[in-house]
């Protein structure tokens, strides 16, 4: 195949997958919002057709991604902490990032004292055979007792290791922060109640690539080959990782289990993030203005 050939197949690629992507996530965010707001949370046997079939097909499209991931591994080299925000860069690994998450957390640990109960290494950069964003991230838990409030002093302490709050992403994502060095993101930190479901799928998710060479290998491809199509769209790059993440979790004896989760997961929509990242610029507009 020629040079022209193999590089307008690419673009076609990338028109469908993000097409894929604004059909798809618009039709979730309708049918969740339906749900919840004008079903009182009571998904209907057609909510849970629509969003099954929109995940099937989402798993259907990686398995092509990973044909072309095995090659963009080769690839890779180590690369400097830290990318910019909207950027999908991926490095190999590299063993000084444990060092950094190690020190990161005495500095974390400086700030609470012993409000907290446990700092976890988690994300791909804790995985010594997973290429990764160069961003080290950490999983921070704290008492379900009085949580709201040591939520408060959480944000506190974090801004003034020069972390910003970002917001509650659910049940999935926790309360995250970023520590950003001149539009640079190094770290990114989410905050959970101790023992949740979440803290225990992260836990358990970075156990199985620990111990699973196929699974591990298997991930690799796929966020290389998504990272290759979207360098430039990270909202895009993590909504198809979390379909692939996630069905690795469904109970395979339930019913259209995937709609049953996306419902329950407290995952933001559209709206939501667009809402979010106004009130950001707004407030960094204040600060430079003031």
């Amino acid at each position: 195949m020629k040079v022209g050939d193999m590089e307008l197949n690419k673009i076609r690629t990338k028109v469908l997958f993000l097409a894929s992507v604004v059909v798809g996530k618009s039709v979730e965010d309708m049918v969740v919002l339906k749900v919840r707001c004008l079903q009182r949370g009571r998904a209907r046997d057609f909510d849970l057709r629509v969003l099954e079939g929109i995940h099937e097909y989402v798993l259907h499209r990686l398995r092509a991604v990973r044909l072309n991931g095995k090659a963009v591994l080769v690839g890779l080299e180590r690369r400097a902490l830290g990318v910019r925000d909207s950027r999908v860069t991926l490095a190999a690994h590299n063993p000084a990032w444990h060092e950094n998450f190690r020190k990161e957390v005495e500095r974390i640990r400086e700030q609470f004292g012993g409000r907290i109960e446990k700092v976890h290494h988690v994300g791909s950069t804790a995985i010594p055979s997973l290429p990764a964003k160069p961003i080290i991230d950490i999983a921070i838990e704290m008492n379900w007792v009085g949580f709201d409030e040591s939520l408060s002093a959480c944000r506190e302490a974090l801004a003034k290791i020069g972390y910003n709050y970002l917001g509650n992403r659910g049940q999935k994502g926790g309360h995250m922060f970023g520590r950003d060095q001149n539009g640079v993101r190094t770290h990114a930190i989410q905050v959970h109640p101790s023992d949740s479901v979440a803290i225990k799928e992260l836990i358990r998710f970075r156990q199985m690539l620990l111990e699973d060479d196929n699974l591990a290998r298997e991930y690799a491809e796929t966020k290389a080959g998504l990272a290759e199509l979207f360098p430039n769209q990270r909202l895009v790059y993590v909504w198809y990782k979390t379909h692939w993440v996630e069905e690795l979790f469904l109970e395979k004896d339930v019913d259209r289990a995937w709609g049953r989760w996306l419902i329950g997961a407290g995952i933001p929509t559209m709206i939501t993030i667009l809402v979010r990242s106004i009130h950001r610029l707004v407030s960094k507009c204040q600060i430079v203005t003031s």
